[in-house]
């Protein structure tokens, strides 16, 4: 780095430019008497090219800044190039090519890149930041907790349609997809002794109930309305047990009531 410099006046030139109305650029020279960039007008001479590699360089990296560049290393003092890319650069007129552009926020009194850390939205990577968790069938049978796809694959009774294994359980009425999940169980296999919660046992009863009567439409009611009376905590819940979907909170019930898929697309 140059370790300072000199700005000449030539009066003569001077007095020329205000007789005839133009603007005299400063010049500036090092302690050797060789011409160099006036600090400032550094930051009005960036044109927004970048200059061509040197002859030997390697093929470029487009994840890595060039040495040359203050992408990234802005108010960085320990940078170790050929240019500089904190306010020192403007004392010594060694800046890079790209300091007034990359840095911008810097020069204006933002922080540097160094105290200013990693940004937490850079995709460049192709790595999922998203925070959004991964869904899992509900721990609780809840209707409108599950996704729209196991709201489907329930309401069809079409496990091709599931996305989770507990979904298939509960639309084949098989229990063992559902991985030890004790609401999946008890419903899928309509024995309520497996279910985790009292909304499980109404539901688990009132699937029972249709197998334990057959063809009585009366006594299955009965037996419904007998399940969700005894068990049930919540609508949803209500309106699959009495198989009324008036009672229904969720477009998810609605669509177990009516075994319509249709309706899971309201979630």
């Amino acid at each position: 780095m140059s370790t300072g410099y000199r700005v000449l006046i030539i009066a003569g030139l001077l007095g020329l430019a205000g007789a005839c109305g133009k603007t005299v650029e400063h010049l500036c020279v090092d302690e050797h008497d060789n011409p160099v960039t006036c600090p400032e007008d550094l930051l009005t001479q960036d044109t927004g090219e970048k200059p061509p590699p040197p002859a030997d360089a390697g093929p470029s990296d487009a994840t890595t800044p060039s040495p040359e560049s203050c992408k990234g290393i802005c108010g960085d003092a320990n940078q170790k190039g050929t240019c500089g890319c904190d306010m020192q650069c403007l004392d010594f007129s060694d800046c890079c090519w790209d300091f007034a552009t990359a840095c911008a926020d810097y020069i204006n009194g933002g922080p540097s890149d160094v105290d200013a850390g990693p940004t937490t939205n850079d995709t460049s990577s192709g790595a999922d930041v998203s925070t959004t968790p991964e869904y899992t069938f509900p721990t609780k049978f809840i209707p409108g907790d599950l996704s729209q796809k196991d709201c489907q694959g329930i309401a069809s009774h079409n496990m091709t349609w599931c996305e989770t294994t507990q979904c298939k359980g509960i639309a084949g009425w098989n229990y063992s997809w559902c991985d030890g999940h004790g609401d999946c169980k008890g419903i899928a296999s309509k024995n309520y002794t497996y279910c985790d919660s009292k909304d499980c046992r109404g539901i688990a009863e009132a699937y029972k109930c249709v197998d334990t009567h057959k063809g009585d439409e009366e006594a299955i009611a009965n037996c419904r309305e007998q399940a969700s009376n005894k068990y049930c905590q919540t609508k949803d819940c209500r309106g699959i047990a009495k198989d009324d979907f008036t009672w229904c909170h969720t477009a998810a019930c609605k669509a177990i009531v009516k075994k319509d898929k249709s309706w899971c697309s309201q979630i």
